[in-house]
């Protein structure tokens, strides 16, 4: 492959991603709710929780990193035959790489510690993942199926269907994520019911 294809293909994967990174930060910043006082369902956009478009952005991140960083070397002697004709001294494009590290501490610095407006986040909806004990803990997601949960917790699902006031009929295998927006019940609720049912299952 040719120097010049070479670059071309490396910029067209930095833009993809770059792009891809800013239109989910865009969701999370602006269209996803977030924190304890926002309903749990209205966390999800397009079958995806919060917490998993999060995922996805830093998947993205990484993969651009690792692209920018295949881009720096690629163009190593430009940037130092530039830098030289621009300064005259080379160390300007060290101090240029550690920039972003210096802006970071510099956020870090300037915003508030431990604000009492993020006290609570995640404290009111982390409870209901909370099980009998750290051995049955078990993370429940939109992703999941009743089946799921049933070969997890060991709950059958027809006593998790009758708590929540589903058909019997309804199917095992389909999602929760479905299920919810069809039967209008929110993921904190089926965690509250499969805690409640755990209990149960330890007192007898």
């Amino acid at each position: 492959m040719k120097k010049t294809t070479l670059y071309y293909v490396v910029d067209i994967i930095l833009f993809v991603l770059l792009t891809a990174i800013a239109f989910i930060g865009i969701l999370m910043g602006f269209f996803i709710p977030k924190g304890p006082t926002a309903n749990e369902a209205d966390k999800y956009l397009w079958q995806l929780h919060r917490h998993q478009w999060g995922n996805i952005h830093l998947y993205l991140s990484l993969a651009f990193i690792t692209f920018f960083i295949i881009h720096i070397i690629l163009h190593w002697s430009w940037i130092k035959g530039k830098t030289r004709k621009l300064f005259g001294k080379i160390w300007v494009v060290v101090f240029i790489l550690i920039l972003p590290a210096l802006l970071i501490f510099s956020l870090w610095y300037l915003y508030p510690k431990n604000s009492e407006a993020y006290r609570e986040y995640g404290r009111k909806y982390g409870q209901g993942y909370r099980q009998i004990n750290t051995a049955n803990y078990i993370k429940i997601s939109g992703q999941m199926t009743l089946y799921d949960i049933q070969e997890k917790t060991g709950i059958p699902a027809k006593k998790i269907i009758d708590r929540l006031g589903l058909p019997k009929d309804i199917p095992l295998t389909e999602r929760l994520g479905k299920l919810r927006k069809e039967y209008s019940f929110s993921m904190q609720k089926i965690r509250n019911v499969i805690h409640a049912l755990i209990e149960e299952e330890g007192e007898k």
